[in-house]
């Protein structure tokens, strides 16, 4: 049953896969895909735009319509015209030579605009005749000459005329297309019309005329040859100008041509051909006609009808499809419409471009309807928006900086309100230039921002205000809407540097010397501009004090203030001024003196001691040092008395009369340093005084010091009762230490000294100051016998005296002990010990008390011929410290020397003990050697 079930199942599903496999097409609805290839376009302008339309799926496509909206005008579909194929112009024969386009002149001057010169092309030799002028040899070349070319300039890229072209003056008015060329299509009478910058070019060489004001550009300027042998005199109407003319001279000059003169294309028999070269300028004389060359390209106006001759070959766009155009209902507008013809379709997968030309509309956005219709009619209409933009962008100009002087970068920024295009021909024009700048802009990654740079010269000729010029048809948005006029930006140039300041005519300058540190300067700072003295507004007034500057910003009248402090000496003073521009004014300085204090004096020596006030001396004749010093002015004459300057040193008595003359007799000094050494005369004993005056014009100091002349010598000092000794030289004053103190009385002032005297060697010991009260405390050599002496010296340095205070011995070194080793136990009942004693050189061995301690117990020990000794001593039971130590007459007590020994004693009772014990050990043995096996009972 399942079996049969399976194979029901089985059968059904073959019998629906088999349903499912069919090789019938079903129709599908096409799916297309729009595109444009600008949605922005440019406002209220005839153009040509092409729509992409791709089927992705479904049928093909074989209808496409194209429904603008209701207020574009002229709206046409297009076609293709090759190539090299000739067309006639109607109307207005005008067009515009591109850069690079030779024409011919007919006759006539041109005229080198100002700042320009005229260009010469390669092996082309020219002659140039001036007018009387002299010739720079450094200007000499060598022009190799081709005569059989010819001799041309070329038109300047957008500047080879204004807006109107060259009109076209041959009658055939044919032209040939330089490339495939969209037209729009006319429909009528075998006529198109040329899109906007179409390309055309003259078959027959055609007469025209520049219009306007026929400028042209020039590059730079060119040295040119004048050929001795052919001379050109000018005409009498063209009396300053002058000429060119080709040559076959081998020998020739070189000459600039100058701007802004005339230069006259005279080539005999020949055509006066030219080529300008581009981005330069030059004039053509009034209505000069010119030729153009066969084959030479130019642009025609946008729009204008042309007839097709016959034998053109054209081409509907796109190809193999039939074109129609007029008006829709629904959705409402100007339509074009193409359809294919036989097999023409867009098949599924496949894209095809359909170009149409309008005229667009003014600022806005707007929806074109592409309906597209399939092979089985079914019709899918799609919406692209199309924005139309006639809009003129604006600018602003920043200009930074400013002010500037000569070779100073200026940075021109231009900001669009929105992205453009290009940016042509920003220009800068200096006070008085010949010529404008170009500014070459580079943009910022949104085309916004636009900046270049801009450098000044050196010609102060052009000094003051320079403009920027941006022109509104020179700058383009990213659809070509032409930019509105903005307002010139300005900046200031300024070479020429400020004037040099007038010191004298600023308020509170220092003049010199001074004893004022701080001072208000003030004053007007003045600018050069413009050859004229103007306020140094926005400028920096720079004052140096030494190697500080401040700086100080002036007001719009120039005014500025400044309180400055000086240092003490001399320092350079200098103001100059730097204008907004950045120019730097020459400096003008001047050393200043700053001298606040007064000159100093130093007191020097006075009989070789410091002459300090008061000082005693005991000299009648004293040599004298002092000096006198001023950093600032210095003190460089004698005529203290008349102008507050110089000096003056006297010697007065103690009732201040002047004794001599003046004492700056022995001058040594380099005005800023005045060095005295002068020996007065011999004065009796007294007091005297020392007087100096010393001014520098600004200030001055004085100053006045005592000394006292003292030849009498004073007293023998007196000793206190309670320091006497009684001593002789064999029975000197035995001491412990070797430092002693002494004291008394004796003169004010003085000095009491202490001699001491060693064999025949004397030295001082010690000295002392004596308030009538005097103490000394000195050292004595230690082992040595001294004879002590005192002697007091008053404060002119008179010593009276010596007094012999007596002989003293000092001792304050301490004998030395040793001891010999001693067992550490005994069962003796005395120990005998022995050792060495060690003393000084000048004691005796009776001099020295040897010591000997056991516990509480103390004996003297006699010493032994070279300090040995050996002693028995008792010893009790037990431990025994045994203790050395010696001494000597003064008290010296030396390091003890020790050691410990045991004695030991064995008791009556221990041996009982012993006896004892052997007995019972007899008896044990004896008992146990009775038999015990054996024994009766």
């Amino acid at each position: 049953m399942k079996d049969k079930l399976a194979l029901v199942i089985a059968a059904l599903m073959m019998t629906s896969m088999a349903l499912s496999i069919s090789t019938t097409t079903v129709s599908a609805v096409h799916t297309p895909t729009v595109s444009i290839d600008e949605d922005t376009v440019k406002g209220d302008t005839p153009m040509i735009r092409t729509i992409t339309i791709t089927n992705t799926s479904g049928d093909p496509i074989d209808n496409v319509r194209i429904i603008l909206p209701p207020e574009v005008t002229d709206v046409d579909p297009t076609m293709m015209v090759f190539k090299d194929n000739q067309v006639h112009i109607e109307t207005d024969n005008v067009v515009t030579l591109p850069a690079e386009t030779l024409i011919k002149l007919s006759s006539g001057a041109v005229t080198a605009v100002a700042g320009t010169s005229l260009i010469i092309p390669e092996n082309t030799r020219i002659r140039w005749q001036p007018v009387g002028d002299n010739v720079d040899a450094d200007l000499r070349a060598d022009l190799t000459a081709q005569l059989n070319e010819n001799f041309t300039f070329t038109i300047g890229a957008e500047n080879a005329t204004t807006s109107e072209g060259v009109t076209i003056t041959d009658n055939e008015n044919l032209v040939a297309l330089v490339e495939d060329t969209q037209v729009v299509w006319l429909a009528s009478d075998n006529k198109v019309m040329l899109p906007v910058d179409t390309k055309v070019k003259f078959v027959n060489e055609t007469s025209a005329i520049l219009e306007a004001d026929n400028k042209v550009k020039l590059a730079y300027d060119v040295n040119v040859e004048l050929d001795d042998d052919n001379t050109i005199d000018p005409p009498t109407e063209n009396t300053g100008r002058k000429f060119l003319a080709v040559s076959t001279a081998t020998t020739s000059t070189i000459y600039m041509v100058s701007v802004g003169e005339n230069v006259w294309i005279n080539r005999a028999g020949t055509e006066n051909i030219i080529i300008f070269k581009e981005d330069t300028e030059v004039v053509l004389a009034a209505a000069n006609t010119v030729t153009l060359f066969a084959d030479t390209e130019v642009i025609r106006a946008a729009n204008e009808n042309v007839t097709l001759l016959a034998g053109t070959t054209t081409e509907n766009q796109p190809k193999n499809w039939t074109q129609d155009s007029g008006t829709s209902t629904l959705p409402s507008g100007p339509y074009v419409e193409w359809v294919g013809i036989g097999e023409n379709q867009i098949a599924s997968g496949e894209s095809l471009d359909f170009p149409f030309a309008f005229t667009s509309l003014g600022s806005g956005d707007y929806t074109i309807y592409v309906k597209t219709k399939d092979t089985k009619g079914v019709v899918v209409q799609t919406e692209i928006a199309l924005t139309f933009d006639n809009v003129s962008p604006t600018v602003e100009i920043a200009v930074s900086p400013e002010w500037a002087k000569d070779s100073t970068e200026i940075t021109i920024t231009v900001t669009a309100d929105e992205p453009l295009a290009k940016l042509d021909n920003v220009m800068v024009a200096e006070n008085q230039a010949p010529e404008n700048t170009q500014i070459s802009m580079t943009p910022d990654a949104d085309d916004t921002v636009w900046t270049g740079t801009y450098t000044t010269g050196d010609n102060e000729n052009r000094d003051g205000t320079a403009t920027i010029y941006v022109i509104g048809e020179q700058y383009e948005d990213l659809v070509g809407n032409a930019g509105t006029d903005v307002d010139s930006k300005t900046f200031t140039v300024d070479r020429r540097a400020p004037p040099m300041p007038d010191l004298s005519a600023i308020t509170g300058f220092p003049t010199s010397p001074t004893t004022t540190a701080t001072r208000f300067i003030e004053n007007e700072a003045m600018d050069n501009f413009l050859g004229n003295l103007v306020p140094l507004e926005g400028g920096v007034v720079k004052i140096r004090v030494g190697t500080t500057v401040y700086d100080v910003t002036p007001t719009t009248s120039g005014y500025y203030g400044k309180s400055i402090t000086l240092t003490e000496g001399t320092q350079e003073v200098g103001i100059h001024y730097i204008d907004r521009a950045g120019n730097v004014g020459e400096e003008n300085a001047e050393n200043i003196i700053l001298d606040t204090m007064a000159p100093s004096i130093t007191w020097g020596t006075i009989a070789g001691k410091a002459l300090v006030d008061g000082v005693q001396i005991n000299t009648k004749a004293p040599k004298i040092t002092l000096t006198i010093s001023d950093a600032g002015l210095g003190v460089d004459n004698w005529a203290f008395a008349v102008d507050n300057t110089g000096y003056s040193v006297q010697l007065w008595d103690e009732n201040e009369n002047v004794i001599g003359d003046n004492l700056a007799n022995a001058l040594a000094h380099d005005n800023n340093v005045l060095a005295f050494e002068n020996t007065i005369p011999e004065q009796a004993d007294g007091t005297y005084y020392i007087y100096v005056v010393a001014g520098d014009s600004q200030l001055m100091d004085n100053d006045l010091i005592k000394f006292v002349i003292d030849t009498d010598a004073p007293d023998a000092p007196v000793v206190d009762a309670a320091y006497e000794i009684v001593s002789t030289m064999d029975n000197p004053l035995v001491v412990k230490s070797i430092s002693r103190t002494i004291a008394g009385d004796a003169e004010a002032g003085a000095t009491i000294t202490v001699y001491g005297t060693v064999d025949t060697t004397e030295t001082v010991l010690g000295t002392g100051k004596a308030e009538s009260r005097w103490t000394v405390q000195f050292t004595l050599t230690a082992g040595s016998n001294t004879k002590i002496e005192i002697s007091a010296t008053d404060e002119a340095g008179n010593e009276g005296s010596r007094t012999l205070y007596g002989w003293i011995l000092a001792d304050d070194s301490a004998p030395s002990v040793t001891l010999d080793e001693l067992p550490e136990t005994t069962d003796k009942t005395s120990i005998t010990i022995s050792g060495t004693v060690g003393k000084d050189d000048w004691e005796d061995w009776s001099d020295i008390t040897l010591t000997v301690q056991v516990g509480t117990g103390q004996v003297t020990v006699p010493i032994g011929a070279g300090g040995s000794y050996s002693y028995s001593l008792e010893l009790a039971e037990g431990q025994n410290t045994i203790v050395v130590q010696a001494i000597d007459v003064v008290g010296n007590l030396s390091d003890a020397a020790s050691d410990v020994v045991e004695r030991t004693v064995t008791p009556w009772a221990i041996y009982a003990i012993i006896l004892v014990i052997v007995a019972l050990v007899l008896a044990a043995i004896a008992i146990f050697r009775e038999p015990i096996f054996g024994r009766k009972k």
